[in-house]
């Protein structure tokens, strides 16, 4: 009869146990029913991270299909996604693969894209990765190993410094390491506290001056006036600025147009025509002056030529009696006077 009821309790315990494992497993990996049906996209990947056929896909965390199968292209990784015909996944949407918790399976997470049109059945989904759970170890021990290196070195600084206070400067000075620093550090403190102590009590009353009020820092801290004056000037200053780039845009606008031609300016640069008729505009004053330098036509022999200059100063004196004694007499005798006076 014991015997019995000791089976019987083993029994069940064991029964107990093994619900309890299939539970946990439940638990820890979901309950994942493979579908059958619905389209299916292809995603890429450079490494699958353990990622099996019917592991789940889900967009914004709900599970829209499974990993239907898996296959290489090349030296890629294909995975044949089969989402369920009720879901619709943006043309510009990405995939990765990522685990549900640290002892979870892999999945992968679909991020939704903003684009109007939606991804057909054949096609393609892109693809994003993201570090595994052995590339993240893999970092933290390379992490490790620099704050190794770094330990090293504080260590060691820290041994000089030892050496140094417990076993004189010279053996720090002889062994150029860093006792030799902390030890030319220290002369140097030692050497210049007095300006050092100067210093700091510049940097004390300059504060005590900034915070009352003193001073241009003070009066920009201190006093809204100034400040506000100082908003005006830097206001004015880009408002300067801003001109300032107008008027280059104009002047790069004007010289835009000289350069093809346009307007006078442009037409005298640039216009091959209108260079020659300048040219020959020249020429033509060039000429008209020689000319009026010269004593061989009429108008350079009056303005070059003293005599005619003192001809005609005469017969302009002639002129002007005649007309004189003209209006003192008769009408009678006006032709024979003026005839008189000029001849």
């Amino acid at each position: 009869m014991n015997n019995a009821s000791q089976s019987i309790r083993v029994g069940a315990f064991f029964v107990l146990g093994v619900a309890l494992i299939w539970i946990a497993y439940e638990t820890l990996s979901g309950a994942r029913l493979e579908r059958t049906s619905g389209y299916r996209l292809d995603a890429t990947f450079d490494n699958l991270q353990q990622l099996k056929t019917s592991d789940e896909v889900r967009m914004a965390g709900v599970r829209i299909g499974n990993v239907a199968n898996t296959r290489l292209d090349g030296t890629r990784a294909v995975a044949v996604l089969l989402i369920g015909d009720e879901y619709h996944i943006p043309a510009d949407s990405q995939a990765t693969i990522t685990t549900a918790g640290l002892l979870g399976t892999n999945y992968i997470a679909i991020v939704p894209g903003t684009s109007p049109e939606k991804l057909a059945g054949g096609g393609k989904i892109e693809t994003f990765a993201t570090p595994g759970f052995n590339e993240v170890v893999a970092e933290v021990g390379k992490l490790g190993e620099r704050l190794d290196q770094v330990f090293a070195k504080v260590e060691g600084s820290l041994d000089g410094l030892s050496g140094l206070t417990g076993g004189g400067s010279d053996s720090g000075e002889k062994s150029g390491g860093p006792g030799a620093l902390f030890s030319n550090l220290n002369e140097l403190v030692v050497e210049n506290r007095d300006t050092i102590k100067r210093t700091l009590t510049n940097f004390d009353q300059i504060s005590a001056e900034i915070a009352s009020g003193q001073g241009t820092i003070g009066k920009l801290i201190k006093d809204p006036a100034a400040y506000d004056q100082l908003l005006a000037t830097a206001a004015d200053i880009q408002k300067t600025a801003n001109d300032a780039s107008k008027l280059i845009a104009e002047a790069e606008s004007i010289m835009e147009h000289v350069k093809s031609g346009d307007g006078a300016l442009g037409a005298i640069i640039y216009d091959q025509q209108t260079g020659t008729d300048i040219k020959m505009a020249i020429a033509n004053v060039k000429d008209f002056s020689s000319k009026l330098n010269s004593k061989d036509n009429s108008l350079g022999r009056f303005l070059s030529d003293d005599d005619l200059y003192v001809q005609a100063q005469d017969t302009l004196s002639k002129v002007n009696g005649a007309v004189s004694r003209f209006d003192d007499s008769g009408p009678i005798t006006a032709v024979g006077i003026l005839a008189s006076a000029l001849f």
